[in-house]
């Protein structure tokens, strides 16, 4: 840090840290935002909580989508944030398996969002470990990115007091989203 000009004793890191009394399971939450998508307990939902930006890479994840699953597989995916409703409305011409794909709004309850995700991703290009994924975790669900910073090498023990979930992450590609 004192190649940088900073002075060690007057900083502080302040790391991450999730609120896991909101952030916990909870089945009626799942459950809430899951009958407003039209979506049964055992469909797999796989979603992207963050604003539309290209930092974040929104097509990344539709990408992603439309490589993981056959006319046979039940997934669908849930993008929350601003813009993400105008955002998959513009591609939605592009997207193969139309019916599967669903956006809601920021401003929304997080922890039942969280609670509703059976996989929590992240496509964002510079995130070094994002807050949504840790949050997803508490809540039970899984995680699963590109690996930017040190969000590839967060193991799912270090959440262990939050959730029992697992988490992995993999090099910055459409294959390391799916």
């Amino acid at each position: 840090m004192r190649r940088l000009g900073y002075d060690p004793r007057r900083t502080l890191v302040i790391p991450n840290g999730f609120d896991c009394s909101a952030f916990r399971p909870d089945a009626e939450a799942r459950a809430s935002i899951r009958n407003e998508l039209g979506l049964s307990d055992g469909v797999p939902l796989i979603g992207l909580v963050a604003r539309v930006h290209p930092d974040k890479d929104h097509g990344n994840f539709l990408r992603a989508a439309e490589q993981l699953v056959s006319p046979g597989e039940p997934a669908h995916f849930l993008m929350v944030g601003r813009g993400t409703k105008a955002y998959l409305a513009a591609q939605s011409a592009a997207l193969k398996l139309t019916g599967r794909y669903h956006a809601l709004d920021e401003g929304r309850d997080m922890p039942a969002i969280m609670n509703a995700l059976d996989i929590a991703t992240c496509s964002s290009q510079t995130e070094a470990f994002p807050n949504v994924i840790g949050e997803a975790m508490a809540c039970g669900g899984a995680g699963r990115g590109h690996g930017c910073g040190r969000f590839g090498q967060v193991g799912w023990r270090h959440w262990a007091r939050c959730s029992r979930s697992k988490f992995s992450g993999a090099g910055r590609s459409v294959a390391g989203v799916t």
